[in-house]
């Protein structure tokens, strides 16, 4: 089926792409060039609300636009949620994936569609350690030539999850992210660069909606700092090989998802939904936060 995403921060993919000039409708159009997934979210002005407001067919705009046709590109988190559903979409449209997952959050049976493919390859290694990653990308490299695209989704997401890997947690999404951008540096440098952060790095918001110009309310060191600061981190790690060293980096602050392949127990209120609908039970919201979650939920499949 086609794949939707909705509730995506306003045009936040190309954040970068945006301060060369380009307008938020422009960015909107980055954003399909980039991901590949189709948004479909209430019409209205782009940037009128804290979700992309465009009405989009990204299968027709693919059509006639299809950047990643015979295109060679690695994903790392290919096992999880999204990366395993991105990774399905891009392997449609004619790419050569390298996936790349240490499984610890990840399900390698979300792959079992994509391992059926020729045109897929899957390492189950963990992307932290400087002297695993390096190595591995090497090997990628010099098998399939020049890669042309990175998505950098390795992270744990749920709250319950990252919060049992704290360290796992902050080094994939800043040294880890460090690590993939300097390699590119020297070896890819024309590769285009994308970014999973997430609604997450504006903490607990004073502002409703959060606009890319709102900087947020983060604690540094709470119980759920080791998620939030590190995709702050891995925001600035993109920003700096942006700015300093030309590289094509995007980033995609992503709201509240939920879909096939999401893990029930994910701690999160709409998994939690699902899980209690199916039990019989009874619907439960326990905080603000809870409440919070309902806010642009989005759809992928």
């Amino acid at each position: 089926r086609s794949s939707w995403v909705t509730g995506v921060q306003t045009c936040a993919l190309p954040i970068y792409e945006r301060s060369r000039g380009q307008n938020e409708s422009q960015a909107c159009r980055c954003y399909q060039a980039a991901v590949a997934i189709k948004i479909r979210s209430k019409q209205g002005k782009c940037g009128e609300r804290n979700f992309c407001t465009c009405q989009i067919d990204l299968e027709s705009y693919m059509t006639n636009n299809n950047y990643f046709t015979n295109k060679v590109g690695i994903i790392t988190g290919a096992a999880g949620f999204i990366g395993s559903h991105l990774t399905d979409k891009l392997l449609g449209l004619g790419s050569r994936i390298i996936g790349i997952d240490n499984c610890l959050t990840g399900k390698k049976k979300n792959l079992h569609s994509a391992l059926k493919q020729t045109n897929f390859t899957f390492y189950q290694t963990d992307i932290i350690p400087e002297q695993a990653l390096i190595p591995l990308l090497d090997k990628v490299r010099s098998t399939y030539g020049q890669i042309d695209f990175m998505a950098h989704l390795a992270s744990p997401a749920s709250p319950p999850l990252y919060q049992r890997y704290p360290c796992e947690t902050y080094l994939v999404n800043s040294l880890a992210t460090h690590n993939l951008l300097s390699w590119l540096k020297s070896q890819a440098p024309s590769a285009r660069f994308l970014f999973a952060s997430t609604s997450e790095v504006y903490g607990d918001p004073l502002v409703h909606p959060q606009k890319e110009d709102y900087w947020g309310n983060v604690n540094p060191n709470g119980v759920r700092s080791c998620y939030d600061e590190s995709k702050r981190m891995g925001e600035t790690i993109g920003g700096v090989f942006y700015r300093d060293f030309g590289l094509d980096v995007r980033i995609m602050r992503i709201f509240n998802t939920y879909g096939p392949r999401m893990d029930l127990q994910d701690g999160r209120i709409l998994p939690q939904f699902i899980k209690q609908a199916l039990a019989g039970e009874k619907l439960t919201i326990r905080s603000e936060e809870h409440t919070s979650e309902l806010q642009s939920p989005s759809w992928i499949s």
